[in-house]
């Protein structure tokens, strides 16, 4: 399969009905602490960059994430804010209403080395929408093409209640179709919505981050807190009592950095995951691609890359299950961890083959390339447009 970059000119980038090209912006919503979906529209931004096609992240914020590197191109709303009681900020900076408006709002747009330039929001574009906002999606009123980025099809139909009609929500007919994550997503959404179009962009692991040490692992235990903790202290405390942790050191990662997260990973000789209702699960990824031994939930959508052979997946919920498990596990690399080292290995080199950085950029490149179709007009070759 050809390299991402390869597909420059065999692609191309939507055409609006007045003969302009489109241009693609992908809303980026706004968290103070580090989120894995965040992460994931800069690189798909990145990916549509090095394509060919005229991509931006879109902020609603000027305060952009730090805690990674990007090279995606930006633009940003330029909305006056008021200023927001701290305690609702969060919910009010992610909010939207300019979307059903009739004139669409002023964006500055930048790509990297090149001057800042203004314009509105407009039928020339198509607006890429989180999927978390549910019942609250709307159709544009500006007229800009829209699709849904869906990273976590359980938030679909957030704001619903069970007798409510679907009449008018956003995924029927309201857009041109849906990128799902995970084959999980994608097979809830085709299940919910036939005729929606719903084409797979599986996440990526950056194999230039997260890789395997070179040195020996620490009896390190690393999990992320705030995922299900009421199964992180049940198993650990299970554990403690009966004496199985001693000797071993706990790390959780919480508000860490990404070079951060890939340092603990690196060291960690076992990762627990508690994916719960995921539409990914991103965390076991890393830690798999990074040498650890992947010990934990699923959360659905990670059964397609936490393998038996390779790792150990446990039953959503079962926190005996999960705790016996981990005892063995433990125990096992206490008194011999080349089995458990080379197995790690392994699920590494296959982490990295199938699900790196390079393959989850040619499926955006590809599913965008199929989006192009769905807006019936296509163009011989890529032409980046500097000037919109």
């Amino acid at each position: 399969m050809p390299a991402t970059s390869t597909l420059r000119g065999a692609l191309s980038p939507p055409i609006s009905a007045t003969g302009r090209e489109l241009t693609i912006f992908y809303i980026c919503p706004w968290s103070p602490k580090p989120t894995g979906g965040i992460k994931q529209i800069f690189r798909h931004v990145e990916a549509l960059n090095a394509g060919g096609f005229d991509a931006y992240v879109l902020a609603l914020e000027t305060k952009m994430p730090s805690w990674f590197d990007s090279s995606a191109a930006v633009a940003k709303v330029k909305v006056q804010r008021r200023f927001w009681d701290l305690r609702r900020s969060a919910r009010r900076k992610n909010q939207i209403p300019w979307l059903t408006a009739p004139v669409g709002p002023e964006i500055e747009i930048a790509r990297p080395g090149q001057r800042s330039l203004e314009r509105r929001l407009g039928a020339s574009d198509i607006i890429v929408l989180p999927e978390y906002f549910g019942k609250a999606l709307q159709p544009c009123g500006f007229g800009s093409k829209l699709v849904v980025f869906n990273q976590n099809a359980h938030y679909t139909f957030t704001g619903f209640a069970h007798s409510d009609p679907l009449n008018g929500f956003i995924y029927r007919g309201h857009v041109l179709g849906a990128l799902g994550v995970s084959q999980h997503i994608c097979d809830y959404l085709k299940f919910a919505f036939r005729e929606l179009p719903v084409l797979l962009t599986p996440n990526g692991v950056d194999g230039t981050r997260f890789f395997p040490s070179q040195g020996e692992k620490k009896k390190q235990i690393a999990f992320m807190p705030r995922k299900l903790p009421g199964s992180i202290v049940q198993v650990l405390q299970m554990l403690r009592g009966r004496g199985s942790l001693d000797g071993w050191t706990l790390c959780p990662i919480d508000g860490m950095s990404e070079a951060d997260v890939a340092t603990s990973l690196r060291e960690s000789a076992i990762f627990l995951s508690t994916c719960h209702d995921e539409g990914f699960g991103l965390p076991p990824l890393e830690a798999g691609a990074s040498g650890c031994i992947v010990v934990g939930y699923t959360g659905y959508a990670a059964r397609e890359f936490m393998l038996p052979q390779y790792c150990y997946p446990i039953a959503q919920g079962d926190v005996l299950g999960f705790a016996q498990t981990l005892e063995s596990v433990l125990a096992e690399f206490t008194r011999d961890p080349q089995r458990l080292q080379q197995q790690a290995s392994a699920y590494a080199t296959f982490l990295h083959a199938h699900y790196s950085k390079e393959v989850e950029g040619r499926s955006v490149v590809a599913a965008w390339g199929e989006l192009c179709g769905a807006t019936g007009h296509r163009q011989t070759d890529v032409k980046v447009v500097a000037d919109v």
